[in-house]
C-alpha cells in the first residue's frame, strides 16, 4: 500500500510532466500556422464563392427535418 506522501510525489511528477508537454505543444503551435490560417480569405475574390455558399446553405437546409413532417 502506498502512503499519502508517495501518492502526492507521484501526482506532482505527473503534473510537472503534463505542464512540460503542454508548453511544448504551445511552442509548436506558435511556430507555424495551421491549415485553416493558411486558407482563410483565399476565396474572397473568387466570383463564384457567394454562389457556392448559397448552394451549400440550400443543401443543409434541405436535409433538415421540417416541423410537422416525418423524417
Amino acid at each position: 500500500m502506498t502512503t499519502v506522501e508517495e501518492r502526492l510525489e507521484r501526482l506532482e511528477k505527473e503534473v510537472a510532466l503534463l505542464k512540460l508537454m503542454q508548453s511544448s505543444k504551445v511552442g509548436l503551435a506558435s511556430q507555424k500556422p495551421g491549415w485553416v490560417a493558411r486558407i482563410v480569405g483565399s476565396f474572397k475574390d473568387a466570383p463564384d464563392f457567394a454562389e457556392i455558399l448559397r448552394l451549400g446553405r440550400e443543401e443543409r437546409q434541405a436535409d433538415m427535418v421540417q416541423p410537422g413532417t416525418r423524417g
